[in-house]
């Protein structure tokens, strides 16, 4: 009898139930959705890097032997994952970006953003390029095979080159052929020092 009275209205039973199958409704069309969506992204993912890798790979290897020195000539971009992978004249194997060094990788890293910024302005506008740091652990002659690549690229394409480095500067001054890059100085940084107690000195 306690039970009984103290069990909810079989209406109100009636009505939870109906609310809890109408939200159970609303999560599997919502499931549903989400997966057709997934299905469509993953096709539409497979279709662009069909499309795109032949591209990225042909634009990098038509400059990659310039910037390596002939060290490396042919390049892939795997369709599935984009893995990039140099083919060079001491192995007859394809060799994993990864597994190269660090110098190969910022040039290859190069070479990658500007066929992507060819590819992005199939419309007819130029991309700038802007390059954070991009020689970063370039030696000195690749750095500055580099840096006249790409003051030759700055006659058809804005390239905006940020570096804490002075002497990237210099060197970049010594590949433009007399003419003067635009270079843009920012204010030091003021350090703060703070010491035990309440003085804090600049």
């Amino acid at each position: 009898a306690e039970m009984r009275g103290g069990a909810s209205a079989l209406a109100d039973l009636e009505d939870e139930r109906g609310a809890c199958l109408a939200a159970r409704d609303r999560g599997l069309h919502q499931l549903a959705a989400l997966r057709a969506a997934a299905e469509l992204i993953e096709s539409a993912t497979k279709s662009i890097h069909r499309d795109l890798a032949p591209r990225l790979a042909t634009s990098v290897a038509e400059r990659l032997a310039l910037l390596t020195e002939g060290r490396y000539s042919a390049v892939n971009v795997d369709t599935g994952h984009f893995e990039v992978s140099l083919l060079g004249r001491d192995r007859p194997d394809l060799v994993p970006l990864e597994l190269v060094s660090h110098g190969t990788r910022d040039q290859v890293s190069l070479l990658l953003r500007l066929a992507l910024a060819e590819v992005l302005s199939d419309a007819g506008e130029e991309v700038p390029l802007l390059l954070d740091e991009p020689l970063l652990s370039a030696d000195p002659q690749r750095r500055a095979t580099a840096l006249r690549f790409l003051w030759k690229l700055s006659a058809t394409n804005q390239v905006v080159l940020s570096t804490s480095d002075p002497a990237l500067v210099d060197a970049l001054e010594d590949v433009c052929d007399g003419e003067a890059p635009t270079v843009l100085t920012m204010p030091a940084a003021t350090a703060t020092i703070e010491t035990t107690g309440r003085a804090v000195a600049r």
